[in-house]
């Protein structure tokens, strides 16, 4: 008999830290969802609850998909009258959860959370799609849009209101380190399981179950995916696009050469001998480059056809392209996949 307490996951740990931004990032099928959406339908104060895109919300709201896992399991009675639409849910007559897609979250700064004491991100972290390149796209300004969300249903909770303040968890698969809001906080890649940033305010956690991990490779799929790089991720928890490819650690020799501006995030060149080093650290009064329009002060245009994209194309396929960490990797091969351009 499976001990399910053991199997699946437990979100007490990471609620023990009381933080107020918090990211549960595990393996795919853990249970992280259930665990928060049962929460969200049996606790006293009603949740709101995120997705990235209106047709998210609207697949969201179809007939029982909800809570149709919550009623199988049988946590939750086949008695208990839910209804659901694209506003939000509603348990036996009460309002207990918000809707609300983040694409269009401005819209929502006139509607009362008053009652709210959760906000649920669902499916934080994208997932890309080479067959489809507009899958697995954050919106063009996301954490700006996240955060005033949360300031919108937040609004000024003081110690003396009777209300709880606000507090976000964040969750997703184990894709990558390298997402806008890892980025907006200076989150790197790490191997144990809880790490807190801001005095505390913000909870990462890298979720990873032994015995879950070693119950799926005995299923039929798991043996299907074991050893593969999907296997990696959906059961070893390994970040599916972060993989050791070419990272190597700057030489002390290395000089500096200029750096590339993308988006909020800067990566600098370094040059030691035969190797091109692509790094987080750079010169602040060094040469910087960025993707044309986009310029600011004396910041020079990229241009295909010439250096620092043509130094890094030539590295590249020389075999001599260095990476420091996997999220510089990704945000360089992103720009060889002209996505900054």
């Amino acid at each position: 008999m499976i001990d399910k307490s053991e199997i699946f996951y437990d979100k007490s740990k990471a609620m023990s830290y009381n933080a107020m931004i918090n990211f549960i990032m595990g393996g795919r099928g853990v249970g992280k969802t259930f665990a928060y959406k049962l929460w969200a339908c049996t606790k006293r104060w009603e949740t709101v609850w995120v997705r990235r895109r209106v047709e998210d919300i609207q697949e969201l709201a179809k007939g029982d998909r909800f809570y149709a896992d919550l009623v199988g399991e049988g946590v939750v009675s086949p008695d208990t009258d839910f209804y659901v639409d694209t506003s939000g849910v509603w348990i036996d007559g009460e309002k207990k959860i918000h809707f609300v897609p983040l694409s269009v979250a401005t819209r929502r700064k006139s509607i009362s959370f008053h009652n709210t004491d959760t906000m649920i991100f669902d499916e934080v972290f994208e997932e890309k799609d080479p067959k489809n390149p507009n899958k697995g796209r954050y919106l063009p300004d996301e954490v700006t849009d996240f955060l005033g969300l949360f300031e919108t249903v937040n609004r000024m909770r003081l110690p003396d209101s009777g209300r709880p303040e606000l507090r976000a968890f964040l969750l997703g698969n184990k894709t990558t380190f390298d997402n806008p809001y890892f980025s907006y906080w200076g989150i790197y890649p790490f191997s144990d399981r809880f790490r807190t940033y801001k005095n505390g305010l913000i909870l990462v956690e890298n979720y990873r179950n032994e015995a879950f991990i070693e119950l799926k490779k005995q299923t039929r799929f798991g043996q299907l995916i074991d050893g593969t790089d999907y296997g990696n991720y959906a059961i070893e928890n390994i970040a599916w696009y972060d993989d050791n490819a070419f990272i190597e650690k700057r030489k002390p020799t290395a000089k500096y050469v200029c750096s590339i501006r993308l988006d909020d995030a800067k990566i600098g060149l370094w040059l030691d001998e035969n190797l091109l080093f692509c790094s987080q650290k750079f010169n602040p009064s060094g040469k910087t480059f960025a993707k044309q329009y986009d310029c600011i002060d004396d910041e020079i245009p990229l241009k295909r056809k010439e250096a620092p994209l043509t130094w890094i194309e030539n590295y590249y396929y020389a075999g001599k392209l260095r990476f420091e960490d996997n999220i510089c990797k990704n945000r360089v091969f992103r720009l060889m996949q002209a996505e900054y351009k």
